[in-house]
């Protein structure tokens, strides 16, 4: 079974994969491709990360988690690999990262309280100040876990 930018939009995640592991005979594999809270990205962004601002995306996990709800489901947990969303260029990757960072970095002053207006109002802070968060699907905050079911005793 396999589950694509699936998890994250399941309330109550571990009982869902529960549900569905029952579904599996012993070996077989549910594999699950999902944002990744331990990311670098996600930590330095916290809640003005881009993922977590999606009102649909409701369950968020990492890859102690799994780990975690593994033993609960009666599987094995095969493997678990750090991913990107997509493949693509260097210039692209740090591009990104730099339009991030400068989003963070404004999210984060724009919520000091002693940090003065006027710099609100210059035409570059403005402009990202206008941003509606950015898409960093070049950062390795995506996880492919794959888990076997175990043959019951």
């Amino acid at each position: 079974i396999t589950l694509i930018d699936v998890a994250e939009h399941l309330p109550r995640p571990l009982e869902s994969l529960q549900l569905l592991t029952r579904l599996l005979v012993a070996g077989g594999k549910l594999i699950i491709f999902t944002g990744s809270t331990d990311a670098l990205s996600w930590r330095l962004a916290g809640l003005d990360y881009y993922y977590s601002s999606m009102p649909e995306h409701v369950a968020f996990m990492r890859p102690s988690w799994f780990h975690w709800a593994a033993s609960r489901m009666g599987c094995d947990v095969g493997s678990i690999r750090r991913m990107r969303y997509r493949s693509t260029s260097w210039r692209n990757r740090i591009d990104e990262s730099l339009k991030n960072l400068l989003y963070i970095g404004y999210q984060r002053m724009r919520r000091l309280p002693l940090v003065p207006s006027i710099l609100f109002k210059m035409p570059l802070v403005r402009r990202i100040g206008q941003w509606r968060g950015c898409w960093w699907t070049s950062a390795k905050d995506h996880t492919l876990v794959i888990l076997t079911k175990v043959a019951s005793v």
